[in-house]
């Protein structure tokens, strides 16, 4: 089989998937649209307006280039901002969406800055560890897109049906069913600073070596490694705080009882 024979055979597997993709993501959204519940209703609407960001974003990527370019940044910081930038938007889309149907469970809390306070760090650890797994192998925007549904599927379905106690073996078969829609809604956070910096990324690449992790896939998934490290680090940091918190506590109560004996010896010397 010749090469042409062969880009061929790939193009016509790709297009069957997109049409596939296509197909599913739209049987579920209209499951969800027309014959769910409420929130289910309130979040399809808030993933086809993620989705029709993500294609908007496409339509005028480079007029988006253009602006971006005259950045005066570093690359990385860039791609993290960029990306940050976007999850920002994604997580006020849901949050909007909640508001004016005057309804709360779509967003991570009904006040959109602790929303942004509980989710921002996720983002920030995922955006900069993809750019990391960027710059050690390339990836096709579409492999990049696939990823970024892995990553939502990971955090607000597993971890957070985990969180919401709702995890069992048949939710995890549902979300399962229900990848399309992990896909879209981190379309627009993965897609936007992966096409913005691809220059950079490939110049970057070129220098670095491959590291000691050969299989794409493998590396790809490494952005969760954020999810799995940060609820251990706000533990962590949420117990030393609480001690602390404690600590200076207990210490004002032993110095209001030094100086309330101190008064009682003062008093006690005086009469004497």
């Amino acid at each position: 089989m010749s090469n042409s024979e062969i880009s061929t055979h790939k193009s016509k597997k790709l297009i069957f998937f997109i049409v596939f993709f296509i197909i599913w993501l739209l049987f579920i959204l209209n499951l969800w649209l027309f014959q769910s519940g409420y929130q289910e209703f309130l979040t399809a609407i808030a993933i086809i307006i993620s989705g029709c960001s993500t294609l908007l974003f496409w339509l005028f990527r480079n007029k988006f280039k253009e602006l971006t370019d005259k950045w005066d940044i570093s690359p990385k910081a860039k791609f993290i901002l960029i990306g940050s930038l976007c999850a920002i938007y994604i997580e006020t889309v849901f949050w909007v969406v909640e508001k004016i149907a005057g309804y709360e469970g779509l967003a991570a809390h009904p006040n959109l800055l602790i929303d942004l306070l509980i989710t921002m760090p996720w983002y920030v650890a995922m955006i900069t560890l993809l750019w990391k797994v960027e710059t050690k192998r390339k990836y096709s925007y579409l492999e990049i897109l696939i990823l970024g549904g892995i990553y939502d599927f990971f955090a607000d379905g597993i971890i957070g049906s985990i969180f919401s106690g709702a995890f069992s073996p048949v939710i995890l078969i549902l979300l399962v069913i229900i990848y399309p829609i992990f896909f879209v809604v981190y379309s627009f956070i993965v897609l936007t600073p992966s096409f913005l910096l691809r220059n950079e990324i490939d110049l970057l690449r070129s220098e670095a070596e491959l590291g000691r992790i050969k299989n794409k896939l493998i590396l790809g998934l490494y952005p969760i490694l954020g999810l799995l490290i940060l609820p251990v680090v706000f533990f962590i940091a949420l117990l030393l705080i609480v001690n602390l918190i404690l600590g200076l506590i207990v210490l004002a109560l032993c110095v209001l009882i030094a100086l309330c004996i101190f008064k009682r010896k003062t008093k006690k010397s005086k009469i004497l």
